[in-house]
C-alpha cells in the first residue's frame, strides 16, 4: 500500500501543524494582515506560544530543503518568525514537502527558471537601511505587497523578498543579514529539521531524509537539546 503524507487544509506549504503527546493539533495559516489590520491581542499570542512549549513534535512545510544537512528556506507563507519559535520549542521538527523542493544548494532557481527569494522580516521604520544592507550582500530585496498594499506579518512587521542565487555558505549569509539592525528574522532554518518527508504530486511518500542517518538507519543526533532547542 502506498504511504501518503499529510496535506494541510488550505494546501498551504507554510501551514504549521503542531502535535502534542495526546495527538492534539493546532495550525496556523500563511498570508496574514494588510496595513491597518490587527492581531487578536497579546493574550492570544502568548497563549499560542505557551501551547507550543513542551510539544513532542511540530510538523511544517518548506519552500526548499537540502538532503545533506536538512537545511531549509521557509517563510513564503509569511509566518517564518512564529514557525521558528514553534520549531525551537518542540522536541522534534518534521518537514513535509512535495515535488520540486529538494535542491543541492539553498537559493537555487525553481525548475521553471523563477529565482528563489529569501524572506527577511524587518521592523518597518528600519526597512530602508536593511534593504541597502541586503543589497550590499548581493541580494535583491523587494517589498512584499498584497493587492498593491504593504503586507504585514502576524507581528506587524514588513517582509523583504530577497532574490538570490545558490549559496555555498547559508549560515554565513544568515548571520550577516541578522546582523543588520532592524532585521527580525530570515527564512533560513538551518540544521533544525530532524526529518524531511518528501512526497510526489499525489502526496505519496517517495523519500524520507533523517538527520544524522548512517548505515543501518541509526540517527546520530539526539532528539533534544541541539539546534537551539529548549532543554528538557
Amino acid at each position: 500500500m502506498d504511504r501518503e503524507i499529510g496535506r494541510d487544509p488550505a494546501n498551504n506549504p507554510a501551514h504549521t501543524r503542531i502535535l502534542d503527546d495526546r495527538g492534539v493539533g493546532a495550525g496556523g495559516d500563511g498570508q496574514r494582515d494588510l496595513e491597518g489590520e490587527r492581531d487578536e491581542g497579546d493574550a492570544g499570542q502568548h497563549g499560542a506560544a505557551d501551547a507550543a512549549d513542551g510539544l513532542d513534535i511540530a510538523v511544517d512545510g518548506a519552500d526548499q530543503f537540502t538532503p545533506t544537512g536538512l537545511d531549509l528556506i521557509k517563510g513564503l507563507g509569511r509566518c517564518a518568525l512564529r514557525e521558528m519559535v514553534v520549531a525551537r520549542l518542540a522536541r522534534r521538527f518534521v518537514i513535509v514537502v512535495g515535488p520540486g523542493k529538494r535542491v543541492t544548494r539553498l537559493g537555487e532557481a525553481f525548475a521553471d527558471g523563477r529565482p528563489m527569494r529569501l524572506p527577511v522580516e524587518v521592523v518597518p521604520f528600519a526597512e530602508p537601511f536593511v534593504a541597502r544592507g541586503i543589497e550590499r550582500l548581493g541580494l535583491e530585496p523587494e517589498p512584499w505587497c498584497v493587492d498593491g498594499r504593504r503586507g504585514l506579518t502576524d507581528n506587524g512587521n514588513h517582509v523583504l523578498d530577497c532574490r538570490m542565487d545558490a549559496v555555498d555558505d547559508p549560515a554565513g549569509l544568515d548571520r550577516a543579514i541578522r546582523g543588520l539592525p532592524g532585521v527580525v528574522g530570515t527564512g533560513f532554518f538551518l540544521a533544525m529539521a530532524d526529518r524531511v518527508l518528501e512526497g510526489d504530486a499525489s502526496f505519496r511518500l517517495i523519500a524520507e531524509h533523517v538527520r544524522g542517518a548512517v548505515a543501518g538507519g541509526v540517527n546520530a543526533t539526539s532528539e533534544t537539546g541541539p539546534r537551539g532547542r529548549q532543554p528538557r
